[in-house]
């Protein structure tokens, strides 16, 4: 199912970012923000949207279908290549603008479009696409939010439930240890072009107008994938509305979600708080071109590969023994958690804007 997820996802991001690539003038310069911003929508939601047009068309238990009719590693795959298809374009469209425009211009001198993409944009580009697929398996391997949700039994899951039925944290380790050494495996094989990228960017850079000539089995491709991002937005935005009911029925949600959202706020910042001063330090040593910068890569990104489950299982495991400080049931762990779960992500985007201040100015 990763692996369906992250090869879909990945060609999925580079048909619909090549083209947001090629376009630098009008409000079309502006899709790519827009795919920034349907990222940090909670996998939940797209499970909920899906769910309610899969029902009202009787694919999924609902009020015109008692039983699911579509196999739940079919929809799994579905509703999950969808959720992350914004994360897909996003790393995409950053690999094709990484590319040396100069190299391009050179070779279009010489070759046809087709074959100037072909042979020149996509291996340029290629070192962070794989990065970017390798990033998607592990998240995808990690996670079991909308596989649960339809009923397929992934891995992640039985960490979870190991540790409910049994409460030792030890056996919940071990049990995790196969897929941990899948996701490390592939954290540590994505961070080497990660690095490249970071420690090899250019000071300045010059705009060019690619107008790229492809074949038109590729432009119907770009198109279809743009499309069903557009899509996918549009849905998601129209089903929550229609669910949301009346004026008054939000106003109510909003209000017995009050005490909830306070909590969530309250974490968030908690974690961006302190995870901001060291994520700035661990920034400055991996732009660092030294041997020693190699360890603190690693260490960066190693916890990207540790499923969610087992993050707040070893939390609890710490906090909740004899001698410790006092701070199990507390606000702090969740605080705790979430900081060590995105702090390689705050570093990794710190050091490419470390990397992208021209050294001149200093």
């Amino acid at each position: 199912l990763s692996a369906a997820v992250a090869g879909t996802v990945i060609a999925g991001g580079i048909c619909a970012g090549s083209l947001i690539w090629q376009w630098r003038t009008g409000i079309r310069r502006y899709i790519f923000w827009a795919a920034l911003l349907l990222i940090p929508l909670p996998l939940t939601v797209h499970a909920l949207t899906w769910s309610t047009l899969l029902a009202s068309a009787g694919i999924l238990p609902g009020l015109l279908a008692p039983q699911q009719s579509v196999h739940p590693w079919l929809i799994s795959w579905l509703v999950e290549s969808i959720a992350f298809l914004p994360l897909g374009i996003c790393l995409s469209t950053l690999a094709f603008e990484l590319v040396d425009p100069d190299r391009i211009e050179a070779a279009r001198v010489l070759c046809p479009d087709p074959r100037v993409f072909s042979r020149i944009v996509l291996p340029l580009a290629s070192p962070l696409l794989f990065a970017g697929a390798g990033f998607l398996f592990v998240f995808c391997l990690i996670d079991y939010t909308i596989p649960s949700i339809y009923a397929a039994n992934v891995y992640p899951f039985e960490i979870f439930a190991e540790f409910s039925t049994s409460y030792f944290p030890a056996a919940a380790f071990l049990l995790a240890l196969p897929i941990l050494v899948v996701t490390v495996a592939l954290v540590l094989l994505s961070q080497r072009p990660l690095k490249s990228v970071i420690q090899d960017s250019m000071w300045t850079r010059r705009e060019w107008q690619p107008e790229f000539l492809l074949p038109g089995w590729f432009v119907a491709a770009q198109r279809a994938a743009l499309g069903i991002f557009f899509l996918q937005a549009v849905l998601v935005i129209a089903v929550l509305v229609v669910l949301a009911g009346t004026s008054a029925d939000l106003a109510t949600t909003l209000l017995l979600a009050g005490p909830d959202s306070l909590t969530t706020v309250a974490v968030c910042l908690g974690a961006t708080a302190l995870s901001l001063p060291i994520a700035l330090a661990l920034a400055s040593r991996l732009v660092e071109k030294r041997r020693i910068s190699s360890a603190w890569w690693i260490a960066a990104t190693i916890p990207l590969a540790i499923p969610p489950p087992l993050i707040g299982i070893s939390m609890i495991g710490f906090w909740n023994t004899p001698g410790a400080i006092s701070l199990f049931g507390t606000l702090a762990m969740p605080v705790f958690a979430v900081m060590f779960r995105f702090l390689p992500l705050a570093a990794l985007i710190i050091a490419a804007q470390l990397r992208a201040v021209n050294p001149l100015l200093f």
